[in-house]
């Protein structure tokens, strides 16, 4: 009973407010490559709003065309020379965004970067809590729970 209650609060929770996994979480003094991203990653931070979650309409001040190539040139680097948590972190969000911008073949792109990002360390919670949140904006809510539950079970003040 205490599960299907827990499962119940987080799913109402993840329906009544923003689970968005921040960009800015990931530790940028990690990416090795940073220097050949910079500039699109500065506009990608600048302008995340316009990303980080599936909008049916375009509202923003920005190209969508010339989000997607900023996006799609980090995500190149970042796919080629990802070797630690955070470039598997951030790998994963770009192709997230992506997905985000109506991009389906980034699901499984960005999946497979947050599973690499775990594998890496399984107690990290933060790369659960990314996967997790993958899985939420991608009507998963399944995965998206078991991933936030072992987010919770491996750092409890992340409520």
């Amino acid at each position: 009973m205490k599960i299907y209650f827990r499962c119940f609060l987080l799913f109402t929770i993840l329906c009544s407010t923003p689970a968005f996994s921040n960009i800015n979480v990931i530790n940028l003094k990690n990416i090795s490559y940073l220097s050949l991203i910079q500039e699109d990653l500065d506009f990608v931070l600048k302008h995340q709003e316009a990303f980080n979650h599936w909008s049916e309409t375009w509202t923003y001040d920005i190209s969508r065309e010339e989000s997607l190539e900023r996006l799609k040139k980090i995500q190149e680097a970042s796919a080629k020379k990802a070797q630690n948590i955070d470039e598997w972190l951030l790998t994963g969000t770009i192709s997230h965004y992506r997905y985000n911008l109506n991009d389906d073949e980034q699901f499984p792109i960005a999946e497979s970067a947050f599973q690499k990002a775990i594998a890496l360390d399984t107690s990290n919670y933060i790369s659960y809590w990314f996967l997790g949140n993958h899985y939420a904006h991608s009507s998963k809510p399944k995965e998206s729970m078991l991933n936030f539950f072992k987010a919770e079970k491996l750092n409890p003040n992340i409520r």
